[in-house]
């Protein structure tokens, strides 16, 4: 009896600990890409980012990932900021304010945000969201 509960035990640790792994592997992106293909891929999966803080943002919907409290009655706003990552501009989303100036590397899971509208007219938005889990000034 205590051998199979040793080796449930054995068995049990191993899944956790590799199961842990998997949860932190990144999904490869070249985050330079503009939206598509390579970005598809990775959506809804964790990717870690390097770009700049961007100092103007282009035009992009606001309160994407804004969530209703209906306890409260009231919208969760999230912050939004936007980061130049050298062909296009990224929407990151995050629970605080993010007061880097410069450069910054970004771990979050991607969204990518399609109003769906016909191409060439502004319902036609189509972008890579991330929803910030960790991030680093540098």
């Amino acid at each position: 009896m205590r051998k199979n509960r040793f080796i449930f035990f054995l068995i049990f640790t191993s899944l956790i600990i590799f199961a842990e792994q998997k949860d932190n592997e990144y999904c490869e992106i070249n985050h330079r890409e503009p939206v598509g293909a390579a970005w598809k891929k990775c959506e809804g999966k964790l990717v870690k980012i390097t770009g700049k803080i961007s100092n103007f943002a282009l035009q992009h919907p606001t309160g994407m990932h804004d969530t209703f409290d209906p306890e409260a009655k009231e919208a969760k706003r999230k912050y939004e900021t936007y980061i130049d990552t050298g062909t296009s501009q990224i929407v990151i989303t995050s629970d605080e304010k993010i007061e880097c100036s410069g450069d910054i590397e970004v771990e979050g899971i991607v969204d990518i945000v399609d109003l769906g509208g016909e191409e060439g007219t502004k319902t036609s938005y189509k972008n890579v969201w991330i929803q910030v889990q960790s991030y680093r000034c540098k």
